[in-house]
């Protein structure tokens, strides 16, 4: 690893510990605390990739303008009148930029890529029903659209990242933690959907942005150590 990247690393703990003091705020009700945590805990790792990055052609360069989206997605759902549908599509282009990153070389054809996509296009499927009949319950089908785009979406960038450790040439230790991210990113945003439109979670907020924080720092971790490093 360079000194680059151990500098970048050093960042992603900065944000952790920045992710800590947002739970504790969160746990203790410090509402007006998580308006500043909140968001600095996505601009340290921003700043942790920009320090890993060191060429524009790495896919580190997705990973840091898929940040820049999940800062302005974070601001979006925190202001005192949630904006909602900015937040989706905010995180949407987050999912996108994130599905590039993990497709910079084309994933290998094989039987296990299909069963992965299959998997979770079904979790998915089963899970998004469940929300838009809360949905229409609760006379919010207008939701039922951008929700179902964003689905799409992270569902998409999930099969990406569980993809990576397909990849031979890819550091598996690296990789496998970028599919767990990926896969808890998944979890947040369930947990964020069930807690907002299905029925209040105990701790909903506090579990939601726990699996949100831990999965960015997997994420990011992971792909400085794949690709923190000049691509050819």
């Amino acid at each position: 690893m360079t000194a680059n990247n151990m500098s970048a690393i050093s960042w992603v703990g900065t944000a952790l510990a920045i992710a800590i003091w947002d739970w504790v705020a969160i746990a203790l009700s410090q509402r007006r605390l998580g308006y500043l945590t909140k968001p600095a805990v996505t601009l340290a790792l921003m700043v942790a990739v920009l320090k890993g990055n060191t060429s524009p052609k790495s896919p580190l360069t997705w990973i840091a303008l898929g940040l820049l989206f999940a800062l302005i997605g974070d601001i979006a759902l925190m202001l005192p009148r949630e904006r909602l549908k900015l937040g989706l599509f905010a995180f949407m282009a987050t999912d996108i930029a994130y599905l590039a990153a993990f497709n910079f070389t084309a994933p290998p054809v094989m039987w296990e890529t299909t069963t992965v996509a299959m998997v979770v296009a079904i979790i998915v499927g089963i899970y998004y029903r469940r929300i838009v009949r809360a949905l229409h319950e609760k006379g919010n089908d207008h939701l039922r659209l951008p929700i179902g785009a964003y689905a799409i979406a992270v569902s998409l960038m999930a099969v990406g990242a569980l993809l990576l450790p397909l990849h031979g040439e890819l550091e598996h230790g690296a990789a496998l933690a970028v599919a767990a991210g990926a896969v808890l990113f998944l979890l947040s945003d369930g947990l964020l959907a069930w807690h907002k439109f299905v029925r209040p979670l105990p701790q909903g907020t506090l579990l939601v942005r726990i699996t949100y924080h831990i999965a960015q720092a997997l994420i990011v971790t992971g792909s400085l150590v794949l690709w923190g490093r000049v691509m050819p």
